[in-house]
């Protein structure tokens, strides 16, 4: 009853949201950042190089899971039955590590596009990811392919609404932030290894929109790096957790699925 009761109060959000909050335009400084330095010839290099922190991240967990691929994972020695979908959350990092340099080489509408497309399939690969921890799924495609459609639209939406001059970015906020709320309601489904990893990415995830938020004082603050740019390596750290946790074994999901 009470899982019934949290789902309502998702979907009573999101519903409250489209309605009442009218349309969320995109700040004009959006594409003004405090740490403006160039060297190799690039400008705004830190915030193109710290975009090394998703592919690394990336790499880092891809190799993870083929060093572990030989070991068993539970009593009867199952596989991880979501190990494709986490080596697929670790490609789409890789591709918010492609997208962000793509866009920070040189920062407009039209690149953001495509750096935002990125980050839009890694959060619904990661919601798809979360969900199936707790609600016991294995079969996960058609949740995947519609999620990752959903946060490709919303993107879309943003950016043909931008052409029109109505710019409208509701949509990709919930997608970026409707799948936190969501994962914070349902953090009680995991198991306590679980439940830690997701809670550290939340935590971490938050700091980095705040340095994002605290671009221009964090450079004046550290004379080093931007906020923007430890944003890259935060957001990027934030995945870390999820992805190297101990592996999904059939009896975990069970466990899980025994708190709804």
């Amino acid at each position: 009853m009470i899982h019934k009761w949290r789902k309502g109060l998702f979907l009573l959000m999101i519903v409250l949201f489209l309605v009442l909050v009218p349309q969320i335009a995109q700040d004009a400084n959006y594409h003004s950042f405090a740490d403006s330095r160039t060297c190799l010839g690039i400008t705004h290099c830190a915030n193109v190089f710290s975009n090394l922190a998703f592919i690394l991240v990336a790499v880092f967990s891809l190799c993870f899971f083929h060093i572990n691929r030989f070991k068993g994972y539970d009593s009867k020695n199952a596989p991880d039955p979501l190990l494709p979908l986490k080596k697929y959350l670790a490609y789409t990092l890789i591709l918010v590590g492609l997208g962000s340099t793509y866009y920070h080489l040189n920062p407009e509408n039209q690149t953001l596009v495509i750096d935002r497309m990125a980050m839009a399939l890694c959060f619904s690969a990661l919601i798809t990811y979360f969900i199936c921890l707790t609600q016991r799924l294995t079969e996960y495609g058609l949740l995947l392919f519609f999620l990752s459609l959903f946060a490709i639209y919303s993107v879309a939406y943003w950016h043909f609404s931008e052409l029109q001059g109505q710019g409208d970015l509701r949509l990709y906020v919930i997608v970026q932030f409707g799948g936190i709320i969501y994962m914070i309601l349902n953090l009680y489904k995991l198991s306590d290894r679980q439940k830690n990893a997701f809670i550290l990415a939340i935590v971490l995830y938050g700091l980095a929109k705040l340095s994002e938020v605290y671009d221009a004082e964090i450079f004046l603050i550290s004379e080093m790096i931007s906020g923007h740019s430890l944003k890259h390596v935060l957001a990027a750290l934030a995945l870390l957790p999820v992805l190297v946790n101990s592996p999904t074994s059939l009896s975990l999901i069970n466990k899980a699925n025994r708190r709804n």
